[in-house]
């Protein structure tokens, strides 16, 4: 009788102890629960509702869908399954994809479509794009759209513009009053994976899956979007708890996660996700208002005298030195230049300089204070520039004052970009540097016949290999006449929690329709 008593204390022992081995073992497996909602800060407004816009890039790619995407500088379809280039360019007609429906139930079509684009025209919503070159849209039928150019033969660059933010397909019932597309936009109903659930201006917009997209469904059952339009505020968000992520702004110059904090964040955990995109930050010149730029050898005096590896360690590594090219690998066909003719040499840029007749030069840069990047690379460029006799001068200013100062004569250099996100490496190449484009700035970076006539060979044609060899040339071009300095090959960041996972960069986008976040 007492071995039973004892063997039943130590049976009752053992299931105990089993338990709780049990209980740890569930507490293990609960520590990290699937959340439903991501929190991700961002430094734009969406802009939802507007008079005469067309919504934000994050707006655009998270509810809504183009004709058709840029995909490794080649278009993609999208909306359109596919299209015809007709007399030498004079006609582009797209066949779109039946069965899709806006987020609000309404089927899409051809009509709306060409709704958009009249708005577009109407609202002089064009940049950016060769829309306002269209002389007439037709809608052939249900799922046939034509689209016809005013002044003849219209290039590839056309085609790419198509795959536009601002050419983001929305429903008619977008409108303040629906089908009029010259009222203000109220509402966005697009096509793409999510809708739009609500949206407070200048504070929040929130992100729910739509059930009527034709693609695969998204996973999470909410995105919610706080605009915080101060880059450290972003950062100390995420570190405080309040947000799951911060995503850059990713067109270049602001909003985005200061490049010399990455390395700390990703030391507290957090994870750095990165790619590089086909757009350069660069030293432009004021040349069109001050004569001096336009002699060579003190453009190329400017090329020697910047160490372009300092700058990445300026930024810890997290951005790649503009050593090789004017654009990165990401850029199309840059595997056809070689390399750079300028390497850091600042007895060269001394000797240039010499040549070029010019003694005690001291060029004025103008810097956007609201870019902590921005001011941190002035900064060093005018340490950097002492050693080849120049003395650089910062003259640092808010947001509103840089936007028009550099209208006037009253400066010599600034941080300028050239290239873009993926889906604008065609029109950004040809606003940069061809006169004749609409986007042409009258100040930054130096242009030619020569140049202008290069962008076109490598944005017009049709054919593959004439716009390769096209692209080609124009590398050649600008290198050979120095219509910048290029500094540095610019990326997109996301910054996330450990456990959100499944954020997927297309091109140069990062997208989160597939995510999956365990906390």
């Amino acid at each position: 009788m007492k071995f039973g008593m004892k063997s039943l204390l130590c049976f009752c022992l053992a299931a105990l102890m089993m338990v709780g081995f049990v209980g740890c073992s569930n507490v293990g497996a609960s520590s990290k629960t699937e959340q439903t909602e991501l929190k991700v800060a961002y430094g734009k407004d969406t802009g939802v509702a507007s008079e005469k816009g067309n919504g934000d890039m994050l707006l655009t790619i998270f509810a809504g869908e183009r004709l058709v995407e840029v995909v490794d500088g080649e278009v993609v379809p999208s909306i359109a399954e596919s299209w015809e280039v007709k007399d030498s360019g004079k006609t582009i007609s797209f066949k779109i994809k039946e069965g899709l429906k806006f987020s609000d139930g309404s089927d899409l079509t051809a009509k709306d479509v060409k709704l958009k684009f009249d708005r577009n025209i109407a609202t002089k919503n064009t940049s950016w794009t060769e829309v306002d070159r269209i002389e007439k849209i037709e809608v052939a039928d249900d799922y046939t759209i034509n689209f016809y150019y005013k002044d003849g033969m219209d290039g590839y660059v056309a085609l790419a513009g198509f795959a536009e933010y601002g050419n983001t397909i929305v429903s008619p019932n977008s409108f303040q009053t629906p089908g009029d597309p010259t009222t203000p936009m109220v509402k966005f109903i697009g096509s793409g994976p999510w809708k739009v659930a609500d949206y407070v201006k200048d504070q929040y917009t929130t992100f729910v899956p739509n059930e009527n997209y034709s693609g695969d469904p998204v996973k999470l059952e909410k995105i919610t979007v706080s605009m915080i339009k101060d880059d450290e505020a972003r950062v100390l968000a995420i570190q405080s708890g309040d947000v799951d992520a911060v995503v850059d702004y990713y067109h270049g110059g602001s909003a985005y996660t200061p490049r010399n904090l990455l390395s700390s964040l990703k030391e507290e955990g957090f994870q750095v996700l990165k790619q590089e995109m086909p757009m350069t930050t660069v030293l432009a010149f004021n040349y069109t208002n001050n004569e001096a730029w336009k002699n060579l050898k003190l453009r190329q005096a400017l090329n020697y005298a910047i160490n372009k590896d300092e700058i990445s360690g300026l930024f810890d590594g997290w951005i790649s030195p503009a050593n090789d090219a004017y654009f990165s690998d990401c850029s199309p066909y840059t595997t056809a230049l070689g390399k750079q003719s300028y390497k850091y040499n600042p007895e060269k840029a001394k000797s240039l300089l010499t040549e070029a007749g010019i003694t005690g030069f001291s060029p004025k840069m103008i810097v956007n204070s609201e870019n902590a990047d921005e001011v941190k690379l002035a900064e060093l460029l005018q340490s950097m520039l002492k050693e080849s006799d120049i003395n650089l001068q910062l003259d640092v200013m808010d947001a509103t004052k840089y936007a028009e100062v550099k209208k006037t004569a009253d400066w010599d250099l600034c941080s300028y970009y050239i290239g873009g996100p993926e889906r604008r490496i065609y029109s950004r190449n040809e606003g940069r540097f061809d006169k004749t484009a609409p986007e042409f700035g009258s100040s930054g970076c130096f242009t030619s016949d020569t140049i202008a006539a290069s962008v076109q060979k490598a944005v017009d044609p049709f054919d593959e290999k004439e716009r390769k060899a096209g692209f080609k040339e124009f590398y050649a071009a600008i290198d050979a006449e120095t219509a910048c300095v290029p500094l540095y090959y610019d990326a997109v960041f996301v910054v996330a929690n450990e456990g959100v996972e499944g954020v997927e960069f297309i091109g140069s986008e990062p997208r989160f329709d597939q995510v999956t976040y365990k906390k």
